[in-house]
């Protein structure tokens, strides 16, 4: 299954619209607030147990293990994010030695005098 950010949300809600309810209602069905459920689903915030709850109450037995699946996809993600990063910045540290880049300091510095 290809993952992206929000699929779990989307999952559960279309079992929520199989049965008529909301993802306000569910949360309120199964005694949560609304938006803790949202940042769980969006994978903001994790909770195992909500998931199982939000499983069992649904009939979704699947998707604990869809719901591992999909942090998994969320720590790499995050991962290469931080990678991009860092390489952005080595790439801007080794910019600022150029000549073009001491004379836009030196320029700043001037104007700032």
């Amino acid at each position: 299954m290809k993952m992206h950010q929000g699929l779990i949300k989307e999952l559960v809600k279309e079992r929520c619209k199989e049965r008529g309810l909301s993802l306000s209602r569910l949360a309120m069905e199964i005694g949560v607030n609304p938006t803790y459920l949202l940042f769980v689903l969006h994978g903001r915030n994790i909770s195992r147990p909500l998931v199982r709850k939000v499983a069992e109450y649904l009939g979704y037995s699947e998707l604990p293990a869809v719901y591992e699946e999909y942090l998994e996809y969320l720590r790499e993600r995050r991962r290469k994010l931080k990678e991009i990063a860092r390489l952005l910045e080595e790439e801007a540290e080794g910019a600022a030695g150029t000549p073009s880049a001491r004379r836009w300091q030196d320029g700043k510095r001037k104007v700032n005098s």
